[in-house]
């Protein structure tokens, strides 16, 4: 990741030059911090004339970003964690929830709200249901349809009820935790 920023503003010789990015979508990382030389980082970014930052705190990028999109953070969301013994076969050998303990203190969204907003307004909400379904292993009758916009605890509750054969829902993982 490193070089795709410094070939940006040093392109290497005889290596044809990368066009500058038009739009920089950023979730949960900050390259400023983590990458190393932030100076190039930052030079890279200050070029790009498009930001959206998705973040639960204000940072460098946050501050860089032409639209903010203020995020639950962590103890205000639900997770569900799947401990595979074969993720082809999607065979679990755990499944574990993380649940709020706080209730959001400010005017933010579940970051899977954001993007199936984003995907109703943008128009590609169908192939968002189904991109969920396969990367959460929704199966089943606990699949997303199309044509309907889901909130997270009903997909949370699918995951849970998918991860189990029908067994448990977030009901049941909401006493017990973990199967």
């Amino acid at each position: 990741r490193h070089l795709a920023y410094r070939h940006l503003i040093e392109p290497p010789k005889n290596f044809p030059i990368p066009p500058p990015p038009e739009a920089y979508f950023r979730y949960r990382c900050n390259p400023l911090t983590t990458i190393g030389e932030p100076e190039v980082v930052l030079e890279v970014l200050r070029r790009i004339p498009f930001i959206v930052s998705l973040s639960y705190l204000p940072d460098e990028v946050t501050q860089l970003a032409d639209i903010v999109l203020p995020e639950h953070q962590d103890l205000e969301r639900y997770q569900l964690t799947t401990v595979m013994r074969d993720a082809t076969a999607r065979k679990h050998l755990g499944v574990l929830l993380r649940q709020p303990v706080v209730k959001p203190l400010h005017n933010t969204m579940e970051i899977s709200e954001i993007f199936t907003e984003l995907a109703q307004r943008m128009g590609f909400l169908d192939e968002y249901n189904a991109a969920v379904n396969d990367q959460v292993g929704l199966t089943g009758a606990h699949k997303l349809g199309p044509g309907k916009k889901y909130c997270w605890v009903e997909i949370v509750d699918r995951h849970c009820q998918s991860a189990t054969s029908g067994k448990h829902d977030l009901q049941w993982f909401r006493q017990n935790g973990g199967y």
